[in-house]
């Protein structure tokens, strides 16, 4: 966006971290970490970040796009 690139949607891959057909359980890429052995579910930094995205209808095209570190 702030290149110009004209984004007029995003799509997260996965709600919660799950099972990855070729990776096993080894990826985490939802936006909700599951601790496998507990079930317990804990928003991460980037559930957070879409659910402000979606609660102001979208970004700031001059604010940049945080990073989140793995």
């Amino acid at each position: 966006m702030n290149d110009g690139v004209p984004v007029l949607g995003y799509f997260h891959w996965s709600l919660l971290d799950n099972f990855e057909w070729s990776h096993g359980y080894g990826p985490r890429f939802g936006l909700v970490y599951v601790d496998y052995k507990t079930q317990k579910r804990t928003v991460k930094e980037s559930g957070h970040w879409i659910s402000q995205v979606i609660r102001q209808h979208g970004l700031d095209p001059n604010a940049g796009l945080p990073y989140f570190p793995r």
